[in-house]
């Protein structure tokens, strides 16, 4: 059985592990979700 996801649920997980990594608001979400990515790399790169 598939569950459904609203765009609301992947906000509000997606703020949520931002702010786990300490990374501040600014005036897009895509400048926080790269940020994210990039510091994820930058920590498990070897």
């Amino acid at each position: 059985m598939l569950e459904r996801l609203t765009e609301r649920a992947v906000e509000k997980h997606l703020t949520a592990i931002l702010t786990e990594l300490d990374l501040p608001a600014e005036h897009t979400q895509v400048h926080r979700r790269v940020r994210a990515v990039l510091t994820y790399r930058s920590a498990t790169s070897g």
